[in-house]
Order: C-alpha cells, then sequence, then structure tokens
C-alpha cells in the first residue's frame, strides 16, 4: 500500500501533462488496454485466468469509468496538488461507506476524524479559488475519491475471496468495454493529431506504474487488510502528488493546502486507526500474507 499510494500520488503529474493533448478517455483507454496487456502476461504465466463474476462490472465502473471521468475532467480544472491533497481524504469516505456497508464501527475518535478530514478538504476546494473553474476541478476531484472510496468497499470482501490479480483482469476488460464508446466520441470530437511522442511515454508511465502495479497492489492489499485499515496508506498520496507537482510543473502550494492537508491528515489518523488490541491481529495478518 506504501508503493501504491505513491505511485497514485505521482500520477497527477505525467497525467495533467498528458491531458493537455490526449482526450481523457482515450489516456484512460490506452494506459488501462497497456496495463491489462501485463496483467494477462503474468496470469498466463501463473497458468491462471481471468474472473469474469458479476461484480466485475460494477468494480469497473466505480474503480476505472467514474473515477476516471471525474479524476480527469478534474485535473483539466485544478493542479496536481489539489488533486492529490483532496484525494487524501479518500480513507474518510472509505471509514464512512465500510461503517454503513460492511458494519466496520464507528467510535467516536472515528467519527471525530471524519469530520476534521471533511473541514480539510472543503478548505482546500473553497480555499484561494472562489467560485470559478478551479472550484469546479476540485469539485469534481472529491467525485473521484468517493468512487474510488465506493470501489474500495465493493471490493473488500470480493478481494478476500478471489484472486485479486485475475479479478483485477475481469475488473480491467469490463471498465475498457464501459469506457470506449466514450473514448471513441472524445476521438472523433477532439481528434488524435495533437499527440506527441512524450505524451505515449507519459501512457507507458501510468499504464505500468499507477495501473498495473498500483492496482495490483491495492488489490493484494483488500484481500489481506480491512478497507479501513489499508485506506490509511493513502495518507502518503497527498504529500507525494503535491511534491511532484511543484517540483514538476512549478504549481503553487499556499496556507489552505497546508491547512487543508493537516485536517486531512490528521481526521485520516483518528478515522483510520486500529482500535485497542486489533492492531496486533492485522499485523499478524499481513505478515501471513506477505509469507504466502
Amino acid at each position: 500500500m506504501v508503493t501504491a499510494a505513491v505511485l497514485f500520488g505521482t500520477a497527477a503529474v505525467p497525467a495533467k501533462k498528458a491531458l493537455e493533448r490526449v482526450p481523457p478517455f482515450v489516456l484512460a483507454e490506452l494506459r488501462w488496454m497497456i496495463a491489462l496487456g501485463i496483467i494477462l502476461a503474468v496470469l498466463r504465466h501463473r497458468g491462471e485466468r481471468p474472473v469474469f463474476d458479476r461484480i466485475v462490472w460494477p468494480l469497473g465502473l466505480t474503480g476505472l469509468v467514474l473515477f476516471y471521468l471525474f479524476y480527469s475532467y478534474g485535473l483539466r480544472h485544478t493542479t496536481a496538488a489539489n488533486a492529490t491533497l483532496i484525494a487524501g481524504g479518500g480513507p474518510v469516505l472509505v471509514a464512512l461507506l465500510a461503517a454503513v456497508f460492511l458494519r466496520e464501527r464507528v467510535t467516536r475518535t472515528k467519527a471525530l476524524g471524519i469530520a476534521a478530514s471533511l473541514v480539510g478538504i472543503a478548505v482546500i476546494v473553497s480555499g484561494g479559488t472562489g467560485l470559478d473553474a478551479s472550484l469546479t476541478g476540485n469539485l469534481l476531484i472529491v467525485g473521484s475519491a468517493t468512487s474510488w472510496a465506493v470501489y474500495t468497499v465493493l471490493g473488500r470482501r470480493t478481494f478476500a475471496t478471489s484472486n485479486p490479480l485475475a479479478l483485477l483482469a475481469g475488473i480491467a476488460v469490463a471498465g475498457l468495454i464501459l469506457m470506449l464508446p466514450i473514448a471513441l466520441y472524445e476521438s472523433y470530437r477532439e481528434g488524435l493529431s495533437q499527440i506527441t511522442a512524450l505524451d505515449f511515454l507519459f501512457v507507458i508511465y501510468l499504464a505500468i506504474g499507477p495501473s498495473a502495479m498500483a492496482y495490483m497492489l491495492t488489490g493484494f492489499a483488500l484481500s489481506h487488510l480491512e478497507a479501513s485499515q489499508a485506506a490509511v496508506f493513502g495518507n502518503i498520496m497527498p504529500f507525494a502528488g503535491a511534491l511532484a507537482g511543484y517540483l514538476f510543473l512549478d504549481e503553487h502550494i499556499g496556507v489552505e493546502h497546508f491547512v487543508g492537508g493537516a485536517f486531512i491528515l490528521l481526521g485520516v489518523w483518528l478515522a483510520t486507526r486500529p482500535p485497542g488490541g486489533n492492531s496486533s491481529t492485522v499485523t499478524r495478518k499481513v505478515s501471513h500474507g506477505v509469507a504466502e
């Protein structure tokens, strides 16, 4: 989950650069076609096949289609730093949904953490932007974080009872099928002649790192951790994304980023830390999974 969080966090920089010339769903379709090829090659080496249960369709819809719909169009209107800091509140959304649908306990501390993190998201979404296009972009990123939270909660039990890699292959196929009509429409409307060789390098990185590797690692983690426990590693993502945006895109990081980010991280820590006596159990489960 640490590696996955870094890959997800830094993805905003190459994605934002590529989205200057590549339509959003064309970019998503290209990166996941490559990622699926990698996953299928690994499965073939293991002598395994993709899983095509009915659950792959809602997982493909939430984890790929809706996530990229909100994320890609959001990145066109906001900064990479904003995108990753707002997405850093995803664990709180996971905790909320897990409490409702997975009956994971909501303690007073967790409720306080949820409130603190939501305050942080609100600070970043509205701070220094006014009611302009940047606010629209920030709200779209909130939508992507919500869709990812739904994907995490839906996948918690499914990944725990299935081969994570085989299930991910099925999810990728479902997502590619669902995204294809939109990608074809974008290709017709915006054209593809403006795409450069550098954009293809961005696509390859996004396919290998934040797509194939990050999703495989997340699927493996969800097979051994509670949804809220796995989500806590998302704390790393805001720092990785904001730093990458500052270094490579020369993006401004203002007071609202530090204040909002601090509230988000405090909230995530409070909302997702294991209750007393459970941390050792989780550690044993992870250690057993790694040994396998």
